[in-house]
């Protein structure tokens, strides 16, 4: 049998106490595979059968919404069978009464459960009955609208804040990333002290001593094979005390920050000899150790308490955001409910006698919050504050975790709180129990897995590491059939780490190749798979590559496919990895930021122009800008000149469209005018390449809020959607593929497969620890290091807390217990056959090499099979049909054609209709381009003066406005803008909205067509966009600003009565969408400064 062997399952005893110890309380420590969700299962029967609780009465708590799923209908069918099965006709009506009212037991994850005590009690959790639940995307959005109104504050009321940063060399966008972080933690004191300012000048001094001393050891002529690296760093000082200015304390922490470690030389480089080059040596790494690091870290530390009081302030804002918006992001969820369970003894009675049986799974891995929320349901004391004193009522409880599998210490996860609720559990006679027998895997697996983690995991538990559990596999070998562990080996050959990773990959895919075309693995299948029709031959679905990391997972994805294997990837940046949605990506970026020369050049290269360097080449040599409104060389060949031509043509029209329409909607006409679909369906991603833009689209229409103005939101919500983990969200298959499966290693928990690699074996980064959270029975606290970006890939610390070293020691031991345990998770997904990558040339960075130590590699190592990627098939000869077929065919294709053309609604935009009526014009001025200019500096001035002189200068070069006589004219206008009452007004408005996009559907009957004399047989819709929108004494003001030249009155009421239209439209569009009064409507026109207000 390739299934169960002979023996009695290891642990029946303890199954059995799940399934009928009703009255106890249980913890249960589940191995990988042990089969917890059945033994859940069963439990949850039992309760329902026995008559202890009815469906109603059960709460069942899950990781992911896809195990949620996943539990309820196993739960379902269950119940069916013992209904089918049960005799004895008193329990037969309780499980059809179960049945009957299934929906109305509670299975889902911990933030939908809060989300649902919080709506049912919404007065004492102080919360407005139809909060939103914030998803990851509105959260992030919520994110950047408090910083950026939080940093406009601080700069108009607070400067000295800003000036107290940049007293430490700080900019605000140095700390935006550690803002998020720390609003990750709301339960957490964020730990900062006020520290001394320490005096930088005597190490400084002392390092200038040294720098002259050691610079007449220096050659004048570099070396052969240049400067080392202490030569280099004293050339670069001495420069900077000859130009820079050293009395700037910025610029002596860069000075000292540069010999901050201890330095190496190279002895044949120095004009002096070896003993001197060796006391020049020892002499800056004495200073390093005794002058220059002290001051840094005690400079670091006072940096960390200036950034943190700058930042504490942000979060609050944050916070009201949310409050004013009704919002609760899934920390919100659980605070707010544990704070009124805690607060309220009523409303916690009342939950208690509702769900009076709690079940949570995998609450190794849950939030801390979780375990005070599982003992405030279940402690018998409802007038108890504290979670911790809380006894649970009998049976009330049933938790199942693995200490061994807890890997999300970076999502708040913490292996601290498993362990001391692991004690209450004991503390309060409820019961530890232990399932050790494995159904997944065979036994050469179980017996490697437990010679290995006997020498990774302690015999006995602390507070960083679960204890070695041995896993009692049940399922023999066969014969004839492939088991156990393998090594995957890359010569030495292979040195630099895209080789590696490379030739990784197509070790990988040729053995995936080989086995589904029935040369290679074989695999023993129980009898359940042989019934579904599986054989001892390979599927794609039976293989999962795991790797450690993101890094180079598409790497793997693009060599299977070479191989003709079909992938799914899950955790790693599969919306990327569509080429098409990628560069239309890039296409959004640069119409957001068409200054950027780099985004253009990426564009005109890109799969959407196809412009080749050659092309691109010539038209730079003779003479053409990078920008979209420039004029194309007449030198160019004409076959360039066509191209350039059609690029830049529909890049300008986009960008009309981007200032014109409502952000989604530009999304989606540049997306039907240049072919994305087409384009993605014919990719090698075409079905999940479409339905990731159409799932991104519906996320696009969703966030669309009365705060999103401008493209530069689109991005923003863009960006959102691919950092978020969205992988439920954008799966349309809703079904298992057949296809091999990579993913990083957190996205494998729960999940298994026959064959399980563990690839790439080169990235094992050492990254100290940012952060420690320190927490007790009564209080949280946090400690973070502040970083800053240097590079793409690189940061470097700007503030860390008092005492960091003690706490980062502490944090490594947490992290590297991790490993260990990661390593576990990775290892026992495998239910037939292991592969391990590993490296001739070196393993110093693999990250899987602990378990490699465990292995014979001679005789382990897998041979490769010698094959080559498939040759893509040729197509066959042409079918000729005859003409009459073909004109049929035509026919029906016009036919539905004809049909789906036929349309249901007019699309307008406000210019369309504006512009159908003729409009005086007085030749004179700079032209359309200059007033647009103008118009873009106006808004730009609106939006934050702060930052105006920079983005003046940019919009007149965008626009060809290159020479200081435009910069000045600029300034006048701009000048006139400002002695307008209307800038005042600006200024002292309750609230100001500039560059509102609108899209507002109007029925044929509706007034606003009326008003513009619209006759449709159709809807309409309606788009354009309000230039300027102001409150004052609680009604609106819309503004528009105007471009026109005019030279007399009479020129002037021309415009304002072709206008006038226009400005009662956006009135009336105004009122309509936001059910609030407009008391006025104003015409600016740029060219003169004078405002005119517009009878409505």
């Amino acid at each position: 049998m390739s299934n169960m062997n002979n023996n009695a399952i290891p642990d029946i005893d303890v199954r059995g106490e799940i399934k009928n110890n009703l009255d106890i309380n249980i913890l249960v420590e589940a191995g990988a595979g042990s089969g917890k969700t059945t033994s859940m299962i069963n439990r949850m029967v039992s309760l329902i059968v026995s008559g202890k609780c009815s469906v109603e009465n059960i709460a069942a708590i899950t990781f992911t919404r896809k195990a949620a799923q996943e539990l309820k209908e196993r739960f379902q069918n269950s119940l069916e069978r013992c209904f089918y099965e049960q005799e004895n006709p008193e329990k037969k009506e309780i499980l059809k009464e179960a049945l009957k009212n299934m929906e109305r037991c509670f299975i889902g994850t911990i933030h939908s459960f809060c989300a649902s005590l919080l709506r049912e009690r919404p007065v004492e959790a102080s919360v407005d009955p139809d909060f939103a639940e914030l998803d990851d995307i509105t959260d992030m959005l919520l994110h950047k609208q408090a910083w950026q109104q939080y940093l406009l504050d601080v700069r108009l009321n607070f400067p000295e804040k800003l000036a107290r940063l940049n007293g430490c060399g700080l900019k605000p966008s140095d700390l935006e990333d550690i803002y998020y972080r720390i609003t990750q933690y709301p339960d957490v004191e964020i730990v900062y002290n006020e520290i001394q300012k320490p005096d930088l000048a005597p190490a400084y001094e002392k390092l200038k001593v040294f720098l002259e001393k050691a610079k007449r050891y220096i050659p004048k002529t570099e070396p052969e094979k240049g400067y080392d690296n202490l030569q280099s760093k004293i050339m670069t000082g001495l420069r900077r005390l000859r130009y820079y200015d050293m009395d700037n304390e910025t610029n002596r922490l860069n000075m000292l920050e540069m010999f901050e470690n201890d330095q190496k030389v190279t002895l044949n480089r120095w004009l002096c000899g070896k003993e001197i080059t060796k006391e020049i040596n020892e002499e800056i790494n004495y200073l390093s150790q005794t002058e220059i690091r002290p001051v840094l870290k005690h400079w670091k530390e006072y940096c960390h308490c200036i950034a943190v009081s700058f930042l504490k302030p942000a979060a609050e804002y944050y916070e009201a955001i949310k409050t004013k918006q009704s919002g609760l992001n899934f920390q919100d969820l659980l605070l707010k409910t544990v704070n009124m369970l805690k607060n309220y003894p009523e409303v916690r009675s009342y939950f208690k006698n509702k769900y009076r049986c709690l079940l949570v799974d995998e609450f190794q891995d849950t939030d801390p919050i979780q375990a005070e929320l599982m003992f405030f349901l279940t402690g018998q004391d409802v007038y108890e504050k504290q979670w911790h004193k809380l006894v649970p009522a009998p049976g009330s409880l049933f938790v199942v975790g693995d200490p061994k599998q807890s890997i999300y210490r970076f999502r708040r996860a913490d292996i601290n709180i498993y362990n001391h609720v692991k004690r209450l559990f004991l503390q309060t006679g409820g019961k530890v129990l232990e399932l050790t027998a494995n159904f997944r895997s065979m036994n050469s697996l179980g017996k490697w897995f437990n010679k290995a983690f006997f020498g990774l995991l302690p015999h006995e538990a602390d507070s960083y590491q679960a204890a070695f559990s041995p896993v009692n596999t049940i399922k023999d070998e066969t014969e004839g059939m492939d088991s156990g562990v393998k090594v995957l080996s890359i010569p030495a050959d292979f040195t630099k780490k895209q080789e590696i990773v490379e030739q990784d990959a197509d070790n990988i895919a040729r053995i995936i190749r080989n086995a589904v075309d029935g040369n290679g693995i074989k695999l023993a299948r129980t009898p359940e798979e042989k019934e579904e029709g599986l054989s001892e031959t390979s599927q794609y679905r039976d293989f999962l590559i795991l790797l450690r990391y993101k890094d180079s997972i598409e790497v793997y994805a693009k060599t299977l496919k070479k191989y003709g294997i079909p992938v799914k990837i899950s955790g790693g940046s599969y919306l990327s990895d569509i080429e098409e949605l990628k560069e239309f990506i890039i296409l959004l970026r640069f119409l957001n930021d068409p200054e950027n020369q780099v985004l253009l050049i990426a564009v005109l290269r890109g799969i959407f122009f196809g412009i080749s360097d050659k092309a691109i080449a010539e038209y730079k040599l003779s003479g053409g800008k990078f920008k979209i409104y420039a004029e194309i060389p007449e030198s160019l060949s004409e076959d360039t000149k066509v191209l350039f031509e059609t690029a830049f043509g529909k890049l300008s029209m986009y960008h009309r469209w981007s200032r014109n329409y409502h952000p989604v909607t530009v999304f989606e006409k540049i997306a039907a005018d240049i072919g994305l679909y087409a384009l993605t369906l014919a990719g090698t991603e075409a079905q999940t390449g479409c339905g990731y833009i159409t799932k991104i689209l519906e996320m696009l229409r969703k966030n669309t809020t009365e705060d999103f103005s401008g493209f530069n939101s689109l991005i923003e919500i863009l960006d959102a959607i691919f950092d978020a983990d969205l992988e439920e969200e954008l799966d349309i298959t809703g079904e298992e593929q057949d296809a091999v499966r990579i993913m990083n290693l957190h996205k494998a928990k729960g999940l298994e497969a026959p064959v399980v690699f563990l690839a790439h074996p080169c990235k094992r980064p050492d990254i100290p620890p940012d952060q420690y959270i320190k927490r007790t029975e009564s209080k949280s606290e946090g400690y973070f290091v502040i970083k800053k970006q240097t590079g793409e890939f690189s940061s470097k610390v700007i503030g860390r807390p008092l005492n960091w070293d003690n706490y980062e020691l502490e944090e490594k031991e947490y992290k590297n217990a991790e490993e260990t345990r990661l390593l576990y998770v990775a290892a026992t997904r495998a239910k037939n056959l292991l592969f391990i990558s590993s490296s001739e040339k070196s393993n110093a960075k693999n990250p899987w090499e602990p378990l490699l130590g465990f292995i014979d590699p001679e005789n382990s190592t897998y041979r490769i099979p010698e094959i080559m990627p498939p040759q893509k098939e040729r197509r066959e000869t042409p079918v000729l049909i005859n003409k009459q077929d073909l004109q049929g065919f035509k026919s029906e294709i016009n036919c539905l054609i004809s049909e789906s053309a036929h349309p249901t609604y007019i699309e307008l935009s406000v210019s369309d209709i504006i512009s159908e009526e003729p409009l005086h014009t007085v030749k004179g001025g700079l032209g359309p381009e200059w007033g647009s200019a103008i118009h873009e500096i106006i808004e730009s001035l609106v939006r934050d003066e702060t930052t105006y002189n920079a983005c003046k200068t940019m919009i007149l070069q965008q626009y060809g406005f290159n020479e200081p006589k435009y910069e000045k004219k600029a300034e006048e206008l701009i000048s006139k803008f400002k002695e307008n009452e209307l800038y005042s007004r600006i200024q002292n408005a309750e609230m100001k909205l500039a560059e509102v996009p609108f899209s507002i559907k109007l029925d044929t009957d509706d007034p606003i067509c009326g008003l513009l004399g619209m006759k449709n047989p159709l809807p309409v819709i309606l788009q354009g966009k309000i230039d300027l929108a102001i409150k004052e004494n609680g009604a609106w003001s819309i503004i528009d600003y105007k471009t026109n030249y005019f030279e007399t009155e009479d020129d002037l009421n021309l415009l304002i009565n072709h206008y006038t239209k226009q400005i009662r439209l956006y009135c009336r569009i105004w009122e309509r969408i936001t059910k609030e009064k407009v008391t006025g409507g104003e015409l600016y026109f740029t060219g003169t400064g004078c405002s005119v207000i517009v009878n409505i």
